[in-house]
This record gives C-alpha cells, structure tokens and sequence, in this order.
C-alpha cells in the first residue's frame, strides 16, 4: 500500500542510466498497474515464484576491480562499519565455521567500502554475451577452508540473506573471491546517491521505530511503515516488466515504492535487525518471508502477504507461528533445502518446528496488543489463539518489588488461563542501569516504555553510556529542577561514580566552573572519567566518549534551586534583577525576569551580556531618570561590578565624560570590557559578546 501522507521523504534520485551503450536503467520506475480486478493479492497468495537467483562464470579475459582500489572515506559518509553492521542478521552467522565467518567477516569489509565509495566507476562485463551486464570486485579469500559445511553457492546465498543493507549486491553472482554488482550501481554518481537516499529513508524510519519503546510496538511500527511505502510489484511477477531482478534488492522499495517479496523481506529485516530484534531473511517455496525473535518465541512475520492491494494492510501473517497445528508449515512458508539455501543446518530447530504461537488468532486481520498487567507482573502472551489448547504468558517485567523468578506459575486473564513462563532477561543489566539513571537524576520511576527505549538504544549501540547519560542530565526534566552548582555537582558524583564528593575534588571543579566551565563540558569530564568507566563495565554497557558535543556555553541554571532546604538562586536571576533594582530603581516582574534569563539562557549571538547590560542603561526607561554624570558611573558600578565605586576609579571615568569628550556609550563598554564583568559572565555561565 503506498499512502503519500506518510511520504515525508521524497525520492531524491532521478533515474540513472549507466554509462554503457546498450544497458537499460533497470531501476527505471514501473508504469501503473492495471492488470484485470481478478489479478490482484490472490495472486500473492497463491504457489508463486517471485525469489529468482543466477549464478554465472568469471567471463574470459575480464580483470574484476581489485577492493583496494576502492576510496572509501566513512569519516566523511558518517557510516562505519558499526553503522552497516547493525542491519546485519548474525543468527546465521553464530552456525558457521569459523573460516565461513571470516568469508563473512572479508565480504563484509569489501561491501562496506562500496557502500561508501563516492567516486570509482567500475567497468561492465556482459556476463552471458547477451546484455546480461554486471560489475565484478574481487575479494581475497585465500587461506579459507570452505565448501564443506555450505556449498560455496549456499555461502554467498546466505551472505546476501544476512546483509541486505548491501543494495548494490544483485541476485546473480560469479563464485567466491569474487563480489557482484547491479549495472546502476557500477556508476560512481548513482552509487552515491542510492546509498544516500537508502540512508535518509532508513534513519528516517529508525528514528520512528526507536522511539516507540516496547519490543512489540518497535516490530509492529515496522511493519506499517514498510506496507504503508510499498505496493507490490505485479508487472514485474507477470513479466510485464524486466524488473524481477531489480526487485530482489532493498533499494527497489526504498526508491521505488515497488518490489516483490525479496524486496519487502530485505527492508523488513534491516529495520527489525537494527532496532534490536533478531529477525532472519528466509526463502522458500519460490518466496521470501522473516522470522522474527520475541521474548525467546519464533514468529512469522511476512510484510508481503500483509500488505494489501486497495489500500491499507492486515496482520494474517504477522506474529503467526510458522507451523499449523498439524506440524506443517504455513502455507507458501515452508523452509526446504534448494540448490541455493541449507536451512537444516542453518536454521535453528526452534525456528523449524515451533510450538509457539502468535498473540491473536491465527487467521486475525487485525493487530492486537499482547502485552496485560495482572498483580506485580507485565506478561507478553506467547500463545494466545484459541485454535491450540494450551495458552502461555513470558514474564517480561516484575513491578512493584517483585521479583521475576517468583512468578505464579500460572494467570488468568480475559477468561483464558496462561502457563507461565519465564526466561532471564539477557538485558537486565543493561536495564538496571537505565532504571538508576531514572531513580537519581530524575528521583522517580520510570515507566516500562522508557527503560525499554534507552536499553534497546545501548543494546543496538545506538547510543553509547555516556550519551544516554548526557541525555538525562541535559533532559528538559533534569534541567527544570535548576540545581545550583554544589547540588549539581553532587548529582553528578552519585549518578556516575556512585559516590558522595571527596573535598578536594568537588572544590576542584567548582573552580574551574567559575573559571567558565560549561555544565556540559564538566559532565564530559565525568562521562570519561576511569570511575564513570568502572560502572559502566559492571552493568555490562559501552561507556562510549562521552557527549556527542561539548559547547563552549552551556545550561545553565534559570531559577532558585528546588532542592528542599536549599533555594539557591540562580546567578543569572540575580545578575537580571539586580540590574532592574540599580539601575531602575524598582523591582522587576516576573515575566520581565524570565525574557532576560530566557535571553541569556539560548546563548543568541545577538543577545549577549553586554547587549542586555546596554539596553538597561541606554534605554528609555534610565534616559528618564535624568541621571547626571557622576550618578551614571556609580549606577554602573552597582549594575555591572555589583559594588560601591573606589574614589580613584569614580573620578576618573566621570573625568573622561566631563573633560575628555568621552561618551556614555564608550564608557559602558569599558566596563563591560573588564575582567571584572568577564569574571562575573563566566561565573554566570553567558556569554559577554563584543562591545555594543
């Protein structure tokens, strides 16, 4: 289904034709359906074959493009290795041997440079001799011991299967050593602009989907998404088209809005896989479909067959357990070993023959949440459908003190009684962390939602430990309690060294705060700290580097510190209000308080503290007094100095204006001119500005 209210990216590539005589921009974009109303999803339904896969010879006398020659900068892409690895499936992986893992690990770092070359074009070689063209980049495997658990074929089959992300790979290939490519993507330009299109819909979405929190919600918003982009790609299945090849890659639904299942499944996979969901690309039956962990249980988890031709889409073969009840496998779903997949020795047993079933009815349309809270327990309903006998619940969360392994061993819930399950979370670690940060810095407890957010975040390696902490301590919430430096700093030690002060080092940073450290820049040096680093390996989580970004003005505090017992005022309340009360002669009201810290706060390069401390004294309002000379200097030395002017320094700056034809603008900019304002700034944490 392709609705373009959600479309909030446009295609950002025009169709490129590949630099060769004779060779069709393949990715050119199909004309609209119209097959006859009785073509439509029954076709989908039905035993289709819309998986194809080549494999041809090294032609005679062609050099394939050697991987160093590739110039590959992720400095400037911004996607390292780690950025490609999070699309990546590892179930099959962690069942090779280990020389298939380092054919893996090699085919990898080839992709990745591809991925992140901007300006090699490489040649085009006729693979058949008539116009079935191709690029060819060599891979070193030498030394590697292969072909005796997966065929070599088998091996670059489930190499594409784990790594969709790659959508420059097509569905054909040479043999190993070497590494195939779509004639689009041989073009340096289209390469570049494919991946940076891939690139921008992908974060788009991720950004979407890491927000929603709970495991289910992240895998539901998936699915949606991709329906709701793509429409399947009917003339490509019926010939009418010569895009079935095109097809099998990620990118024809990312550019396109039209693919065939290999499409759909690559897209679905890359996005469960990077929000932290273990999901596999299978084939079988002439289809492609995933698999999807949740909770310890194997799903079926087919966007194609979900996605519906009118408009909208269902949930039939979403969350459905990938075998009927008589032990076979779904319809169009069954996992088989072919010339180009061995599942029996790479898929789990689990995933073969599961007894799992999905949290609704196996013939549901709609989606259903699985989730239910029944006394101090949040359980996830593994089997749910009433076509079995026995319905089970997995314990996902204890609440209120509970503890997990106390759970009752059985519930009842909306007149269904749940066996109860539970398996210790590989996470909890991870979630205590997050549950600490909670309980310190915000001083209350989180909702689930928010723990599962922040720990599929450090899970993924989304986010390091360090910049979820940031992300506490700058947080809107954390930053409205105002707390005064001492508090502040105190928070800082409990929170990331679980530990009270020790004097010298608190005394320590609050001087170098009043030597102008920004709140961000100390909290930097406590997220790098060897002490922020220890904690973090006893919750088993990256401490990272610290904050993405260190300014040179940070936050600062806007109010009287909400510590009870304290109420310390800020200093930028004070610095404003003391301006109103000296140089006014009145009391300021509230909201006039609140635009000057507002003012102070955004760190505006066109309001400084020198612009505000001028439109006090150069305004109307002072004009008004009708102060004379020597008022207006002792008025700058409350205002400014905050203090009683000394003789010697009244006289003459009232001398300059009486009998050296200063101005009282060229006198107010001395003053703010001075170390002594300077200090006052850095202490306050604004900025002084040039001179007005």
């Amino acid at each position: 289904m392709r609705n373009n209210k959600f479309r909030w990216l446009s295609a950002l590539l025009t169709t490129v034709m590949v630099a060769t005589a004779g060779v069709p921009a393949v990715s050119a974009k199909a004309a609209e359906i119209t097959e006859p109303e009785a073509i439509g999803r029954a076709a989908k339904l039905a035993d289709v074959v819309d998986t194809v896969a080549y494999q041809f010879d090294l032609p005679e006398g062609y050099v394939p493009v050697a991987a160093q020659s590739l110039s590959a900068d992720s400095a400037v892409q911004g996607r390292d290795a780690s950025y490609w690895a999070k699309y990546r499936s590892d179930y099959f992986l962690r069942s090779l041997t280990a020389d298939e893992k380092e054919f893996f690990r090699r085919y990898e770092e080839v992709c990745n440079a591809v991925m992140n070359d901007t300006t090699t074009d490489i040649p085009l070689v006729d693979l058949d001799g008539e116009g079935w063209f191709s690029g060819i980049i060599q891979v070193d495997i030498s030394g590697l011991n292969i072909g005796n658990h997966l065929t070599t074929t088998q091996l670059l089959y489930m190499f594409k299967l784990c790594n969709p992300q790659y959508i420059f790979v097509p569905n054909w290939w040479i043999s190993p050593g070497y590494l195939t490519v779509y004639p689009e993507f041989c073009s340096a330009a289209y390469r570049a602009a494919a991946v940076n299109e891939f690139c921008d819909v992908m974060d788009g979405w991720l950004d979407q989907i890491n927000a929603a929190g709970l495991p289910e919600q992240r895998e539901k918003l998936a699915h949606d998404l991709v329906c709701d982009w793509t429409e399947y790609d009917y003339d490509a299945y019926y010939g009418y088209n010569d895009r079935m090849n095109w097809d099998q890659g990620a990118f024809s639904l990312i550019h396109d809005h039209l693919t065939v299942c290999a499409g759909y499944s690559a897209v679905s996979g890359c996005l469960l896989n990077a929000t932290g969901l273990e999901t596999l690309n299978v084939t079988g039956d002439g289809h492609a479909w995933n698999m999807v962990q949740l909770h310890n249980n194997w799903y079926l988890f087919d966007t194609t067959w979900d996605d519906g031709d009118n408009g909208g889409w269902d949930y039939m073969y979403y969350n459905r357990n990938g075998v009927e009840p008589n032990g076979s496998y779904v319809r169009g779903h069954s996992l088989e070993n072919d010339y180009y997949a061995n599942w029996e020795d790479s898929a789990p047993s689990q995933l073969l023959y599961s007894n799992c079933d999905p949290a609704h009815d196996s013939v549901s349309t709609s989606h259903e949440d699985p989730y239910f809270v029944d006394g101090n327990y949040r359980y996830f309903v593994s089997n749910g459908c009433t076509t079995y006998g026995v319905f089970s619940a997995e314990v996902v969360e204890a609440l209120n003190g509970a503890s997990e392994e106390d759970h009752p061993a059985y519930v009842e819930y909306q007149g269904k009684r749940y066996k109860v399950n539970y398996t210790p979370d590989a996470t909890a670690q991870v979630k205590a962390f997050v549950r600490r940060l909670y309980n310190i810095f915000l001083d209350r407890t989180p909702e689930s939602d928010e723990v599962e957010g922040w720990t599929n975040h450090l899970v993924t390696g989304a986010l390091s430990a360090g910049e979820v902490a940031g992300g506490f301590i700058f947080s809107e919430e954390f930053c409205n309690r105002n707390l005064c430096t001492p508090h502040f700093l105190e928070y800082l030690y409990r929170g990331l060294f679980d530990r009270m002060p020790d004097e010298d080092g608190y005394n320590g940073w609050v001087l170098l705060i009043n030597d102008g450290y920004c709140r961000e820049r100390v909290a930097q040096g406590f997220l790098t700290s060897p002490e922020f680093i220890d904690l973090c390996e006893s919750f088993g989580v990256n401490p990272g580097t610290g904050l993405a970004a260190v300014p040179t003005y940070g936050t600062i505090q806007k109010a009287h510190c909400t510590i009870a017992g304290c109420g310390n005022e800020a200093p930028v309340v004070t610095l404003v209000v003391g301006l109103y009360n000296t140089v006014f002669g009145r009391t300021p009201a509230q909201e006039e308080i609140d635009f000057w810290v507002d003012m102070m706060a955004a760190h505006r390069p066109d309001v400084t503290a020198r612009v505000m401390v001028n439109s006090f004294l150069n305004g109307q309002e002072y004009a008004n007094l009708g102060r004379n000379n020597t008022e207006y200097v002792t008025d700058l030395y409350h205002a400014i100095f905050n203090r009683e002017p000394d003789g010697s320094g009244l006289s003459d700056w009232v001398d300059r204006l009486d009998n050296q034809g200063w101005t009282r603008e060229q006198v107010l900019n001395g003053f703010t001119s001075s170390q002594e304002f300077m200090d006052q700034c850095l202490r306050t944490g604004i900025e002084v500005g040039p001179e007005v």
